[in-house]
């Protein structure tokens, strides 16, 4: 999806989003012949984003923690957009460059994508207040996919006319646009708030470190190809491992300490796409060679599954793709629309509920990871819960004492934000504890300056 026009028909996404737009009635037959049959009660909610006026098709690409949204509508030209919650807003190019994509928002809702004008190549672009600026190009095109809480970008940045040596670059507004992986070919995917890189470099995936450089994961045993595509702050890596005939493909998690580990597939061909601080893993599978593909979640809990066979929408909604998920559980994928046959963009949230019987139903108490993690004072986390009752939230050192009190009182079921400022602690170890009537939850964070 990098550079010309060319590059971007050529690109297997774009291949899919011209196809089911050109033919929805097609995309729509397949859908509906598809197996819908529910085992159980459904643990998403689904909530349509629509699409940029005058458009008839969308996709979404990141969510942050927040709930803000972006991803592009439209097949030509296609749109950047960020959706806050009232509707998409276009995001612009610079001044000649009809075709933007967003791919990623950080908390703080800066976003970064790429746009080009007809016939030209594609340049890596940051938006600010929903200002755009270029962040530079290495050799020929370029393309951003990720933004952390720091500001560092990453992307890639392809030869002309999407020859085979491609760039992973990092940017910062100190340094501008470096490549980190100089001696293959490489993309950059996803970027942590630590700063570590993933991506693909040569025939395998890889993580990179500010403070290890290159480290190269490879692929998984008898599959050829291995793709890093996103990097918790745990350092955990998703990713999927392609066989030698590219007919095969499965989804994997590393993790430091235990390696790289397969978690399977739904069907033959696999892609992950995103992954929370939870380890939390979404993406797509397609059953057969030929067959339509479906959005894939995979939580320590549930295993890998089928997102349409977790969905309060079956069978009006059939999800093709989920490309991120936040550390709330709020996942963004797309999907085709039964009724008014077009395909669109939507958020699944999590349906709190103390437990369905046979069903790995959310706990009633659920504290997400803070982020950043370590930090140098301020932290985000969020707690969910399966059900009304009261609460206290409290940070304690690792003497046991308390140090901070957030809440204490009743909360509503669902998810709550907290912001943890913690710059007058001294530099340690600290817990952040939730105590209800759904019982006890801890994580724990570090302070380091």
């Amino acid at each position: 999806m990098f550079a010309h026009d060319r590059s971007w028909k050529r690109s297997p996404l774009a291949r899919t989003l011209v196809t089911l737009a050109a033919a929805p009635a097609l995309s729509l037959l397949f859908a509906f012949a598809a197996p819908m049959v529910r085992a159980e009660a459904p643990i998403y909610a689904l909530h349509d984003l629509g699409t940029l006026p005058g458009e008839t098709f969308s996709i979404p690409w990141a969510i942050n923690a927040s709930g803000q949204i972006v991803g592009w509508s439209g097949v030509s030209p296609p749109r950047a957009f960020i959706y806050k919650g009232s509707g998409m807003v276009a995001l612009p190019g610079l001044p000649g460059q009809t075709y933007t994509l967003a791919r990623g928002i950080n908390d703080a809702g800066v976003v970064v994508g790429g746009g080009w004008a007809p016939g030209g190549a594609e340049v890596a672009l940051r938006w600010n207040g929903g200002v755009p600026e270029a962040l530079g190009v290495i050799e020929g095109s370029s393309e951003s996919w990720d933004i952390n809480e720091a500001g560092v970008s990453i992307g890639s940045s392809p030869t002309p006319g999407g020859g085979l040596t491609g760039h992973a670059f990092m940017h910062t507004d100190a340094g501008g646009m470096v490549d980190i992986a100089p001696t293959g070919n490489a993309g950059a995917f996803d970027v942590n708030d630590r700063g570590d890189v993933t991506g693909t470099f040569n025939n395998g995936a890889f993580l990179w470190s500010p403070k290890t450089g290159l480290q190269f994961l490879g692929s998984l045993p008898d599959f050829t190809y291995g793709n890093g595509r996103a990097v918790n702050n745990a350092g955990q890596v998703a990713g999927f491992s392609v066989n030698g005939y590219g007919n095969s493909s499965r989804v994997w998690r590393y993790t430091p300490g235990v390696g790289m580990v397969n978690l399977g597939g739904v069907g033959e061909s696999n892609v992950v796409w995103g992954m929370n601080s939870q380890g939390d893993i979404v993406g797509q599978g397609t059953p057969a060679p030929g067959g339509l593909k479906r959005a894939i979640v995979y939580t320590d809990a549930l295993g890998l599954r089928a997102l349409n066979d977790l969905i309060d929408a079956s069978p009006r909604w059939f999800l093709l793709a989920a490309t991120d998920i936040n550390d709330a559980g709020q996942i963004v994928a797309y999907g085709l629309d039964n009724v008014s046959g077009l395909q669109k963009a939507v958020r699944l949230d999590p349906i709190p509920r103390a437990g369905v019987e046979g069903v790995p139903a959310p706990r009633a108490l659920q504290l997400a990871p803070p982020v950043p993690n370590p930090s140098k004072g301020e932290s985000r986390f969020v707690l969910t819960l399966g059900r009304a009752q009261r609460v206290s939230v409290g940070v304690y050192d690792v003497a046991g004492h308390q140090v901070a009190s957030l809440h204490d009182g009743l909360l509503d079921p669902g998810s709550h934000p907290f912001q943890l400022d913690g710059r007058g602690l001294p530099s340690g170890l600290y817990f952040i504890q939730a105590r209800g009537e759904g019982g006890t939850t801890t994580q724990r964070f570090t302070i380091f300056r």
